[in-house]
């Protein structure tokens, strides 16, 4: 019977296509190209038409037919199912995050793979490749998230440049697009690809034709688009509305800086005039890298974005391993990690960024009385976080500051200068997930509790002086940190030059206590030498790059969580993170970006390896030991037995107990009170 209601299945779907084939027998049928992938365009934008997504009921604005694509059925353990092309993008789901996560080709799933669907998660049980082809149906949504349910699970939309142009070209008078690439078959190509575009439209958005070959298309409505080949001399006398430039950085150096002084005049002349530039890197010294580099700093009108090889769905580990070994190092670091050093080697995994990518998000700011406007202005929050509804008993926080010291760079009538960074962390208890991994290694309280970016201020205007009244606010003021029995907050500050001019400030507020700094050993200690703690870090060359493995370990580990982006890198924590590692010197550094908030969440490292920081935790713990999830005192107390606890907790309260006392000149009452909160 089962075969017979199979085979019955496969009757009617081969029917179905024969139909599908007929209707789009006018249409050039290729399931590999994308620019194909549409046939017919109802706009229903003027109805009431909405869509059930992950963020509520969006508003449907087009219906869109496909050419015939090949079936494939998705059905989960729950019973849902799903009918859809190979290419169909639906979305992992984020176990631990509670959320989805990035997207997938439905046929690089596989048995097993955890998805999302309305109401949460499920799991797919078995994915069917039919022998059939379809045409499918897509929507257009009015959302940024571009996502709505099908079948209760959750899908995807898409939107690509040659759609840009398409748009242009239909809805405008009289505009000129000039398409410019390194070669002139690559220029064609994308040319090819909008006619593709302009066939699948439906009649009613066509503009009349007057002519259209490889290398030009002139509308009725007096558009015209025209490719060539970058030259210095291209587009000289040309009318310019709207300028792609692809692969930019690989045109010769001498003619992209030739052709630009000459055509960039044009372009500013107009101010509704458009440009838009895509490349892979090609090395720092070309005017791509240039314009790039001064659209991350804030010196020149361009928004800048990066899409890496594992933002695309179907690239994994594997993928990049296969790849790497094929393609060589050098070559994948440039074309797929987007790296503009190919000596350079990134500090963080893919996976690790491609996490980080995933839950950033852009901060908002909020007026926060007695903090002034110009200070307040630069001073942004997670849109989760309430700086109002903060627990002050409960809620612990670190503050990691970075003072600016570099040297401006002046580009026309800007500067371009290191940044003064207050980056905020609140302190959370690692998920039960997490700490039953059996890979993990508990040692103390430290392993059981991450740090969780909540806040950042960044100016590059003003000096150490307005960090340190930012950093005066939010610890003693914001966070009411030193009132009564409230000790909530830590401190991590280097002491450079600007550092110590940056504690003058801060310790004139009228609640602080020493204790809010973080001490360490300012030098390294000689055989039997017993180093006082300071207020503070130093960094040294000796031990730069061990706090940033430690840092990145951290942030592999999920013990350092990032939310901030930006859409300017360089003023996003995802951002200078995405960009961070060793030159070709073998120095770390921000290759081709800045380098301070990566050093701000790097440097939490310390905290790693502070026995303040210890005692600190400890006795958060001990103070709200009945409201901690029980896992955490499961965790704890699984790596030791009552007598190696008590044992540990005396070794390190006496050790603790010794060094802040040297640091601070406790007397020994306050000692004793240390070592009673390490117990």
């Amino acid at each position: 019977m089962f075969i017979i209601k199979r085979s019955l299945k496969e009757f009617v779907g081969k029917l179905i296509e024969k139909i599908d084939l007929y209707q789009a027998r006018h249409h050039e049928l290729d399931e590999n190209d994308d620019t194909k992938k549409i046939i017919d365009t109802i706009d229903v934008s003027e109805q009431r038409l909405r869509v059930l997504t992950d963020t509520g009921y969006e508003k449907v604005t087009h219906i869109h037919k496909t050419q015939p694509y090949r079936v494939y059925t998705i059905e989960t353990e729950n019973g849902e199912k799903l009918s859809c092309a190979d290419n169909h993008k639906l979305f992992f789901f984020d176990k631990e995050a509670g959320r989805p996560a990035e997207e997938v080709f439905v046929k690089d799933l596989k048995k097993g793979d955890c998805i999302a669907v309305f109401g949460g998660k499920d799991y797919v049980k078995s994915i069917t490749k039919h022998g059939f082809s379809h045409s499918m149906y897509d929507l257009t949504i009015d959302s940024k998230n571009h996502r709505y349910y099908t079948n209760n699970i959750l899908s995807h939309n898409t939107t690509t440049i040659v759609a840009i142009i398409a748009w242009i070209l239909c809805f405008s008078t009289d505009k000129n697009i000039l398409v410019m690439a390194n070669k002139g078959a690559t220029a064609k190509e994308i040319i090819s690809k909008l006619v593709e575009v302009f066939k699948g439209l439906p009649f009613f958005l066509k503009p009349g034709c007057i002519s259209f070959n490889t290398e030009s298309i002139v509308l009725d409505n007096g558009c015209r688009i025209i490719s060539q080949t970058t030259t210095a001399s291209s587009a000289i006398g040309f009318t310019i509305d709207m300028l792609y430039l692809d692969e930019f950085a690989h045109v010769d150096r001498s003619v992209a800086y030739e052709f630009w002084r000459s055509v960039y005049p044009t372009i500013s002349a107009s101010k509704t005039s458009r440009c838009i530039i895509t490349s892979t890197p090609n090395g720092m010294s070309n005017k791509f890298f240039d314009i790039w580099d001064g659209s991350q700093k804030g010196l020149n009108s361009f928004a800048s974005k990066k899409v890496y090889w594992w933002q695309v769905p179907g690239r994994d580990a594997e993928w990049e391993r296969k790849t790497r070994s094929d393609f060589g190092d050098n070559e994948f670091d440039q074309e797929f990690n987007l790296s503009f050093s190919v000596s350079s080697t990134m500090l963080l995994k893919a996976r690790d960024l491609k996490y980080l990518k995933r839950i950033s998000k852009e901060y908002v700011q909020h007026d926060l009385n007695g903090l002034r406007k110009e200070l307040n202005d630069k001073l942004t929050w997670h849109p989760d976080f309430d700086p109002y509804s903060i627990d002050y008993m409960r809620d612990a926080f670190v503050l990691s500051l970075d003072t600016a010291q570099g040297s401006p760079i002046q580009d026309g009538s800007k500067l371009d200068s290191d940044y003064n960074v207050l980056n905020i962390f609140k302190l959370v208890p690692m998920s039960e997930a997490a700490l039953r991994d059996p890979y993990r290694v508990i040692k103390d309280v430290r392993d059981c509790f991450r740090l969780v970016q909540i806040g950042i201020y960044l100016d590059n205007k003003t000096n150490e002086k307005d960090l340190a009244e930012v950093a005066k606010y939010v610890t003693f003021n914001l966070f009411r940190n030193g009132i009564g029995d409230i000790d909530n907050t830590r401190v991590l500050v280097e002491v450079n030059f600007n550092g110590g001019r940056f504690m003058d400030v801060f310790r004139s507020h009228d609640n602080f206590y020493d204790n809010v700094l973080i001490h360490t050993a300012h030098r390294v200690a000689m055989d039997g030498e017993f180093i006082p703690l300071k207020a503070g870090y130093k960094t040294t060359p000796g031990n730069r790059s061990y706090y940033i493995d430690l840092g990145r370990d951290g942030i592999e580990q999920r013990r350092i969580i990032t939310t901030h982006t930006d859409k300017k890198a360089n003023l996003s924590t995802e951002g200078q993170l995405s960009s961070f590692g060793k030159n070709k010197k073998g120095k770390y550094e921000g290759i081709a970006i800045h380098d301070d908030i990566s050093m701000t969440t790097l440097n939490l490292s310390r905290l790693f390896d502070s026995e303040e920081f210890l005692y600190f935790l400890s006795n958060y713990y001990e103070t709200f030991l009945e409201g901690m999830p029980t896992y955490i005192s499961s965790a704890i107390n699984s790596y030791y037995s009552n007598d190696e606890q008590d044992l540990y907790n005396l070794h390190d309260g006496i050790k603790g107990a010794l060094q802040i006392a040297s640091g601070y000149s406790t007397r020994d009452e306050e000692i004793y009170d240390i070592y009673r909160g390490m117990r």
